[in-house]
């Protein structure tokens, strides 16, 4: 009888939730949100990326409250959608490893043509400058990464900082060096 009575408020709320209901999606939210954020960390092992999995996950529920089927699992639904998210964002962050590899490579690679070498010499130094403009400890930070090697945990551990703090860091230090980067810039570095 207990379980039945849960079971009906949760049938009520996510009832409530598919006609728009936002104090609806709010519990919904504060049940799941924490579920999902664990849930996203342990496959990207990022904290911004995880806060991200579950902003996106909540915005696909919200969009999509009119296919929520009372009579399933919800917990499956909802996870599905996280797992989607999820996935998509290592996808992409996959893929922007092998763009940044690929980049780094041809910037380094010795044999150039003497186009190539300017071009490569005028990149570096528009890379430089726009690290060189980053705050000081966001800098700091993404040099230890990028020129050390080192890993989040290395670098937090040096600077007595947290590992989420790393990440973001170094996530707002490659978001601001690819927005400041020109476009065309950047797509001929890949080129070369």
């Amino acid at each position: 009888m207990r379980f039945e009575q849960i079971q009906d408020i949760n049938i009520k709320v996510l009832e409530a939730l598919q006609r728009g209901d936002e104090a609806a999606f709010e519990k919904v939210y504060h049940h799941y949100a924490t579920k999902i954020f664990l849930f996203s960390n342990k496959m990207l092992s990022s904290h911004p990326d995880a806060q991200e999995a579950v902003q996106e996950t909540f915005i696909r529920l919200w969009k999509n409250k009119h296919k929520i089927q009372t009579h399933q699992s919800f917990d499956g639904y909802i996870f599905k959608i996280a797992k989607n998210v999820t996935l998509n964002l290592l996808r992409k962050n996959v893929n922007q490893q092998i763009i940044e590899n690929e980049f780094y490579y041809h910037v380094s690679k010795e044999e150039r043509s003497p186009e190539q070498f300017l071009l490569t010499k005028e990149l570096k130094e528009e890379i430089n400058q726009m690290i060189s403009q980053l705050p000081k400890r966001a800098k700091q930070v993404f040099l230890l990464k990028r020129e050390e090697g080192l890993s989040n945990k290395e670098i937090a551990h040096r600077l007595n900082i947290s590992v989420s703090t790393v990440e973001n860091h170094i996530n707002k230090a490659q978001k601001q060096i690819k927005n400041s980067l020109n476009l065309s810039t950047y797509l001929l570095a890949l080129f070369f």
